[in-house]
């Protein structure tokens, strides 16, 4: 809906564009996906990993025409999460230590890699590289250093977060008993 209102209603202010933006439609992809992963197997949705991921090169690359980059980009994210949910249908057993890591991570990672990304452009820009060279170490030491943040700032910041928040005792609301004639 607030996609909806920001396309309705354009506006220039910076919290209306934040709230109304298009990239708030994958997390509906995702949970999408993730009832989707619930209910049925989605093993036979293997190749999308490997598709995703060439899209993305591709769009990366500007191969595309202008107007299809960002819905590429749309469509790259589902295929790449969408392949590695049938990946996990299809292989059970091969687990990773770190990629479950990154992924208790992953909220850790997606609030704070855009903070962190102005800082480190700021670093990368002195690097005396151009074109492929540049792409290819600004796209590798941003990955693996937001990644490292993310998980720094999970560590530190969100789980004992959630820890100290399961231990607080009941709300009132919670100890009162329910009103008479209603059901729990």
């Amino acid at each position: 809906a607030l996609v909806l209102a920001g396309w309705v209603f354009p506006s220039d202010s910076a919290l209306w564009v934040t709230w109304t933006n298009e990239f708030l439609l994958l997390f509906l992809a995702g949970i999408c996906l993730a009832l989707l992963w619930q209910r049925y197997s989605l093993r036979r949705l293997t190749l999308a990993f490997p598709a995703g991921l060439g899209l993305l090169v591709v769009s990366a690359c500007k191969l595309l025409p202008e107007a299809w980059i960002v819905p590429s980009f749309f469509v790259c994210a589902i295929l790449t999460v969408g392949g590695t949910l049938a990946l996990q249908d299809r292989y059970p057993d091969a687990s990773s230590s770190l990629l479950a890591r990154i992924g208790d991570a992953s909220y850790s990672i997606y609030l704070s890699h855009t903070i962190f990304m102005i800082v480190l452009y700021k670093a990368l820009i002195l690097l005396p590289l151009q074109g492929w060279a540049q792409f290819l170490v600004v796209m590798a030491v941003s990955l693996v250093t937001c990644t490292a943040v993310g998980i720094a700032i999970y560590e530190m910041v969100e789980r004992p977060l959630i820890r100290k928040l399961r231990r607080q005792p009941p709300t009132i609301r919670e100890q009162c008993p329910p009103p008479r004639g209603t059901t729990p």
